[in-house]
């Protein structure tokens, strides 16, 4: 018999912080919810890294009409700038002196020649990306329609905002090497690639 606490569900998002995968470990399957009107200013088309001059946001630029009351299934992702281009390039500028990134980076490259249209379903491939090399095992399904409320799931949208808004997941994090810790001290609940480039496939460890 199942529980709750065997069900989650949580919005996808754009290589999603530490935090998420804390709350995702303590799980067998996780709804994505693909149904919620987009929010902007979120973890659903941003990320963080610690970067030499301190925190360095990605954000992936999106077509007119995001703010337009769309579900977040709806929502296309805007190629006019090669910001693929750019955030690769900045990835590999933080972390490659970090002790994994080479091992990861011919794989990362080629995701980021992808053009997928949809907002969501890049997040998604990024999300299966991560999991495959954390070692983590999740059943994952994308919601049909949206509901306000779930019974026998645990709900979590909205609980991941920003790293600088505390949620229930993101304190006490274990504390792991960071390429630029020495010039800006260590900064908690980045991105998750930040883990998995010090760690490899021991950053399951830390979560």
């Amino acid at each position: 018999m199942t529980t709750s606490k065997d069900f989650a569900i949580c919005e996808p998002m754009f290589f999603p912080p530490i935090s998420f995968f804390k709350m995702l470990k303590r799980h067998k399957r996780l709804h994505l919810e693909t149904n919620e009107y987009y929010q902007k200013a979120t973890y659903r088309n941003r990320c963080y890294l610690p970067s030499a001059n301190g925190i360095q946001m990605l954000s992936i630029p999106l077509l007119k009409g995001k703010n337009q009351q769309l579900p977040l299934k709806d929502v296309k992702i805007c190629y006019e700038q090669n910001w693929q281009t750019q955030h690769f390039k900045t990835i590999k500028v933080i972390y490659k002196k970090s002790p994994f990134f080479e091992f990861y980076e011919p794989e990362l490259e080629v995701l980021f020649h992808q053009k997928k249209e949809y907002l969501i379903d890049w997040n998604i491939e990024l999300l299966n990306f991560i999991l495959q090399k954390i070692n983590l095992k999740i059943e994952i399904e994308r919601t049909d329609s949206f509901q306000s409320i779930y019974q026998n799931i645990e709900d979590f949208r909205n609980v991941f905002i920003n790293p600088f808004k505390d949620n229930q997941f993101n304190k006490h994090l274990t504390v792991y090497h960071q390429v630029f810790e020495e010039k800006i001290g260590f900064q908690p609940d980045m991105s998750v690639i930040d883990l998995l480039f010090a760690e490899g496939s021991n950053a399951q460890l830390f979560i």
